[in-house]
Parts: structure tokens; sequence; C-alpha cells
């Protein structure tokens, strides 16, 4: 923050109960406008605001990494990828079931700090200058990559000169990428499962290596740097289709681990009304895209056949039940028929709140008489007094046959 960019964090993270995509967004960022920012770029996608909580959990074997580009930051990776190339980081964090992992992606615009020293690079790579044998020689002691020759005699130096400016005449991010893999403690050799998960991970991303390619730098404790979600010194620069074939939704339907939403959400017309007190509307539910409203459906609505569909769990009868509650709270007369009993048994428990006379009918098994009990809730309003108008239930049960 002393440079007066605030940073974000894109996060993959496995754990047994599969993938999570998570953004992390700073206190001094409107929350508003990230996940208007977000429904805009991924449209169907739907956020929620949870809390800050750790990446890796406590007392596990840790491995983790940090990939930097390899080369000189002007030279690009590869963005078009016939396919989603988040593929093969998908399928190697497959089958974590006992195993937690998280890929990080912490991003911020590129200062002018950074800009400099990447024209400086872009002129020196223009020039054909040789790299200097001083850095040369303490990568080959370090088991990094080499420097590339930049010389005017290398065939690929023209190729190398248009890719680096094209990259370099967009915007410019700094991001700092880090990977980890954990394991459980009682697991049979613990570090090496989260050794190999890890390297399972950092190989994923060779699908990027193009006239750049990433280099992964193994991070002895790393616990502090992923839960602080703090940008470091020493960053990549990214241009924007870089960093956005980084980090972004998975394109693939199938892709493992990630489960699709059933339906697409999309903006409610604006002809559909909104619930108000005594309005003659009733509630549905609240929109998922765009500005968070009420939406209802009217009364003359209503009174036409209406057809509910959904998987099971998905929130039918409770659409219902309060479809029926409504009714009931605005002196509607409304009738349920449930064969099943489950959503007589949940709307008694919203009449008797809000206090009405109500009739219950038990078909029970085949053979069985049918009951039907007639009563008035406790809280009906002048209970013990004949309502004029109304006819007064008898208390007890009526058998029909």
């Amino acid at each position: 923050m002393t440079t007066g960019q605030p940073h974000l964090a894109f996060e993959y993270t496995w754990s047994h109960t599969g993938l999570r995509i998570r953004l992390w967004v700073p206190g001094n960022v409107p929350l508003g406008l990230a996940r208007r920012a977000v429904e805009a770029a991924w449209p169907g996608a739907h956020t929620r605001v949870t809390d800050l909580v750790s990446l890796l959990p406590r007392g596990h074997a840790v491995t983790a990494g940090r990939l930097r580009p390899a080369r000189p930051g002007i030279l690009p990776l590869r963005t078009d990828h016939p396919t989603d190339p988040l593929r093969a980081l998908l399928q190697a964090a497959r089958g974590m079931a006992e195993h937690d992992a998280c890929v990080q992606i912490v991003a911020r615009p590129a200062t002018g700090r950074a800009l400099r020293r990447a024209h400086r690079q872009a002129r020196r790579l223009k020039a054909g200058r040789t790299p200097a044998r001083l850095p040369a020689l303490a990568a080959l002691l370090l088991h990094r990559a080499q420097p590339a020759a930049t010389s005017k005699q290398d065939p690929e130096h023209g190729s190398a000169v248009r890719q680096s400016a094209q990259k370099l005449s967009g915007p410019q991010w700094q991001c700092a990428l880090t990977y980890a893999a954990t394991c459980a403690p009682e697991h049979e050799r613990a570090a090496d499962v989260a050794r190999g998960r890890a390297h399972a991970l950092a190989s994923a991303f060779g699908l990027f290596a193009d006239r750049n390619y990433l280099a992964r730098t193994r991070i002895a404790r790393p616990e502090p740097r992923l839960s602080t979600r703090l940008l470091h010194s020493r960053t990549a620069l990214l241009s924007v289709p870089e960093l956005a074939a980084l980090a972004h939704l998975p394109f693939d339907a199938d892709a493992p681990g990630v489960r699709r939403a059933g339906a697409r959400s999309v903006l409610p017309p604006p002809q559909i009304p909104e619930p108000t007190p005594g309005g003659g509307v009733k509630p549905l539910g609240r929109s998922d895209m765009g500005a968070r409203r009420g939406v209802g459906l009217a009364v003359a609505d209503a009174r036409h056949h209406l057809h509910v569909m959904g998987a099971t769990g998905s929130g039918k009868s409770t659409l219902i039940a309060n479809l029926a509650l409504d009714d009931v709270r605005n002196h509607r007369g409304v009738i349920v028929i449930d064969p099943k009993g489950d959503l007589v048994t949940d709307l008694f428990l919203g009449v008797v709140r809000v206090g009405v006379r109500a009739v219950a009918g038990d078909g029970g098994r085949a053979g069985d008489e049918q009951g039907m009990t007639s009563f008035r809730c406790p809280a009906f309003p002048g209970r013990g007094h004949r309502q004029p108008g109304l006819p007064q239930p008898r208390q007890g049960s009526l058998r029909m046959r």
C-alpha cells in the first residue's frame, strides 16, 4: 500500500469439499464494486462474502513455492491456448480428498518504477546487448534459468522485440504466484506426499511456456505469506491477457471439482412487481443479478396455474409455503393439499405464529378412515368470541367416511 495501489488475491483452493475459487479484496476497496465486476466479467456467477480464513491447515506437512518468469519480464507467456489452460491444473489437484492445496495469484496495477525497469529491459533487448557475465554465472551456480541471448545476430531477435513491444503496449500488472500442498501428519511419509502434490501443481503451469516461462522457487515458510496475502517486492510483470489466462473461472463444463449452476441467472424484467406490505403482490424471493431487490407475483396473476419445477432440496416446498402464508397474513382464503405431509407440517408452524383459523385433513393410509380436524390457533384475535360473518369451527375431530 506504500505505492497507493491496492492489490487483490485470486485463489484456487482444494479440500475434501472440492474446489473453491475466491477473490480476496482489501478493506479499502468497496465490496459492491468487486461483486458487480465479477458478475459483469462472468455472467451467471454468484458471489458470497465470507470472513478471512487461513488457506492452509495448521500442523500439516506443507510444501510450497513461487513461480516467476525465468527470463526478463518483458518477454510474454503463452496465452493462445486452444483449450482451457486450467484443465491441467484442475486435473493435477483432482483426488485430494484427504489433502489441501491452493494456488494464489496476488496482483495490482504496475507502478512507475516497475514500468521504467521494463522499458529499460526492452531498450537493451532492442539494442542487442549480451547479458552480463556475473548474473549468468550466478544463475548457473544456483541451477536457475540462463539469461537468453539478445544479440542482433540471433534469428529470433526481431520476433522477440516485436512480442515485447506488443506486451508493453497495454496495461501491466505486478503479480506474485504462489502454490502450496499439504498432507495430514498421520499419513505415512506425509512430507513426500505433500512435495509430490506441490510438484504436480507447479508442473501444470508448463502450458504457459512460450518466449518466456515460469520457473519455480521453493518457499520455506509459506503460511505467513499466504495467509497475510501480501505483495512482496519481487513480482512478475504480466499483461492483461497473461493475467487472465492464469486467473479465471474454468471454461470446461465438466471441469474436475467444479459444480455448475443449473440455470443462468438473469435480471428480472422491469414489469416484475416488487412486494410491498398491502400492495397485492406475493413475495417470491430476491434477485441474484444486478441490484438486490424483491421479486413478487401479483395476486391476480397468482389465480392462474403456477408450475414450480426444481431438483430435490432446491426450495419448492419452501416457496409454496411462503405463498400460502402470504395469503394467510392478508386474510385471503387458501387450500393446501400435500400428499406427503411435510409441507403441511411446516405450514402449520407458520400458521400458528400468524394466528388464523385452520382446518387439517389427514387422508391416512389405504383402508383407513379419513379424518378432518377443525381448530382455532391460539394467536387468533378474539378467541372465545363468535366472529360476525364467519362460522365458528367445532372443537375436536370429525370423522368422514
